[in-house]
């Protein structure tokens, strides 16, 4: 607890997409991994990745961005 007295606050991912079990996954399949693993909690922190070899994950972002909000979650910045 030596960290939370000095003011810093421990931040990890709970829900993924799955992006990383290979290359070119299908957008679909992506986005139904993430509302699978999205469903019940309040709030996410989301693990995707940003490789080169990873284009299906850049398609879905807008898809799980849309996806997201239409369940009433918002954006913020971790600082």
């Amino acid at each position: 607890m030596a960290l939370k007295s000095d003011g810093y606050h421990y931040i990890d991912w709970n829900d993924l997409t799955g992006d990383a079990e290979g290359q070119n996954i299908p957008v679909d399949m992506l986005l139904a991994n993430l509302k699978k693993n999205t469903e019940g909690k309040g709030h996410v922190v989301i693990l995707m990745h940003d490789l080169s070899t990873k284009a299906t994950t850049v398609q879905a972002l807008p898809k799980v961005i849309d996806y997201l909000k239409s369940k009433g979650y918002s954006f913020k910045t971790l600082s």
